[in-house]
This record gives C-alpha cells, sequence and structure tokens, in this order.
C-alpha cells in the first residue's frame, strides 16, 4: 500500500517569498504560474487588477494611480494610508477591548486599521529611529492549540522598537515597556502624571528581543525595566525550576545597557510588590503594567 506523502503543499508565500510582506498584510494577488509579475486590486486607489508586484525583486507598481516603490515603502504607505482611513470608533473599540483609559494614545502610537484583512497595524522603528517595520495584530493559536491575540512582525523585516518618535533625547529617565499594549498605557500614564514629564517611553517587542544597536537611546540616561509579573516556569525537558521570562529579560537588557562604551548613569526594575526577587507569586502570573493600571492600582 503506498504511503501517502507528509510533506503540506508548498504554499504562494513559498513559493513566492518576496510576496511575502504583501500578503501578511491583506493583498489579495493573483499568483502568476508564468511571468514575473502578481496583480491584484491596489489598496491605495481601489483600482481592479491595477496594482502589480514583481516577484523576484519586491517591486510594485499601480497603473491607476502610479504609487510605485519596493516591500519596505510598501509597509510605510500603507501604514500611513491606514492610519489616515481609521475613525475614532475603531480606536474606541480597541482601547475598551485593551483595557486602555484613552483611545487617544492609540493614534498618537501609531496604531492603524487595515480594512484589507481587519486587523490591527503597529508601527516599529530601527535604531535610526525611521519606521521600517510593521507589525499585525491577529489571534493565532499557541503550541497549547488555545487561540491567544499576537503581534506579529512583517516577515522579513525582523524586530523593531515601539513609541520611538516620541523619545526625547533631552529627557533623563527612559522607561522600557514590555509589549506595545504596557507601553501605552504607561505613556498614557505618564501623559496624566505632570511630574513623569522627564521620561520618554520606549517599548520592546519581547523580555528577550533587545538588541545591542538599540543601546544609544539610553547612554547617560537613568533607566527603569518594567517587565511583568511572571513566576517561575518547569523546564519540562530538565525537570529544573527556571527563572522567570521576565527577570531572565532584566538581567539580559541590564547586562548588554551595563556593557556599552556609553553606559546610562543607572539602570532600575520593578520589583512587584517590592519583592526583592522581582516577581510576586500572590500577584497573577504574568500580571503587566496595563493590567496594573487598568485594575485601578496606580
Amino acid at each position: 500500500m503506498p504511503i501517502a506523502p507528509t510533506n503540506k503543499p508548498e504554499s504562494d508565500e513559498d513559493r513566492y517569498p518576496n510576496l511575502k510582506p504583501y500578503l501578511f498584510h491583506g493583498l489579495d494577488l493573483n499568483i502568476p504560474r508564468k511571468g514575473d509579475e502578481a496583480n491584484g486590486t491596489c489598496p491605495f486607489c481601489g483600482r481592479e487588477n491595477k496594482f502589480n508586484v514583481n516577484v523576484q525583486n519586491t517591486l510594485y507598481h499601480c497603473w491607476g494611480c502610479s504609487e510605485t516603490g519596493n516591500s519596505a515603502k510598501f509597509l510605510q504607505e500603507i501604514w500611513k494610508f491606514c492610519l489616515g482611513e481609521t475613525p475614532i470608533s475603531r480606536y474606541k473599540q480597541l482601547a475598551d477591548d485593551s483595557s486602555l483609559p484613552d483611545y487617544k494614545e492609540l493614534k498618537e502610537f501609531g496604531c492603524a486599521y487595515n480594512l484589507l484583512n481587519d486587523k490591527w497595524l503597529v508601527p516599529g522603528y530601527n535604531h535610526d529611529s525611521k519606521m521600517t517595520g510593521l507589525y499585525k495584530f491577529t489571534r493565532i493559536k499557541d503550541k497549547r492549540g488555545t487561540w491567544v491575540s499576537k503581534l506579529l512582525p512583517t516577515p522579513g523585516f525582523g524586530l523593531h522598537l515601539f513609541n520611538l518618535h516620541k523619545y526625547d533625547a533631552n529627557k533623563p529617565i527612559v522607561d522600557i515597556c514590555e509589549g506595545w499594549r504596557d507601553g501605552i498605557a504607561w505613556q498614557t500614564y505618564v501623559n496624566m502624571s505632570g511630574h513623569f514629564n522627564e521620561r520618554s517611553v520606549i517599548s520592546v517587542p519581547g523580555t528577550n528581543s533587545f538588541k545591542p544597536q538599540w543601546g544609544k537611546f539610553f547612554a547617560q540616561k537613568e533607566v527603569n525595566i518594567l517587565f511583568d509579573n511572571d513566576h517561575p516556569r518547569m523546564n519540562k525537558k530538565t525537570g529544573k525550576t527556571e527563572s522567570p521570562a521576565g527577570i531572565q529579560g532584566v538581567r539580559k537588557v541590564a547586562s548588554m545597557l551595563a556593557s556599552m562604551d556609553d553606559p546610562p548613569i543607572a539602570i532600575n526594575y520593578l520589583c512587584w510588590n517590592k519583592a526583592e526577587e522581582g516577581f510576586d507569586t500572590g500577584l497573577a502570573d504574568g500580571l503587566d503594567i496595563r493590567d496594573y493600571l487598568s485594575s485601578g492600582s496606580s
């Protein structure tokens, strides 16, 4: 009896990796069986079959509105376009869903609603403070098969910092939050607390994502690392209890910053409930700044 193949059929994204940024953000492209051009409806002018993407070099061109560029420019342009088209009602709904106190900060943060795939977009910035990354907020299944909300980077564009467009080099304090929504919640709180106006708020994609080239934003600053209240976890392979992800992230970031040629003048980190270990098992596992502020504990 012949054995059925176990490999999944090759997807269009696998066959044409240069199309991934476009497909990832909702473009419905007609994939070529011959030739080098995929085409579809232009997301900017709405003209059908006028938006062409070269599958070899990522260059796009619309024969209707003359919009043109590569995949990097596409991320910038689709973000700006969606930012201008997102109604206040969308921001209010996301603020309610995310337990955020002020919907206005969502727009200030750069969040935009993408009608092409009904997903939220969140911009990311590189070490030159340029918007070169675009994230998609969606729902996926985790390793346990549970549906969870997740912020995913555009394929091929790596990880980026959040809220860097509001960074002020003249301010002496920089707060580092874990995740975009924590950054929005903390930035809102900072805005509402006049005595906190001497600080910038920056968010990292995750506790283990910090890059050395980001270090320059923290030189000669007082740095506060505000990571989640993660509990210790049992490693199923070794049977040993490991340090919480939040504390591991704090150690990594602090070590990288302290070893810089021009390090911060001080590095502090959030100790939940003033616990010496930095985490408190009496509080919920994974409790974060956003949870804490929305609970009214502030």
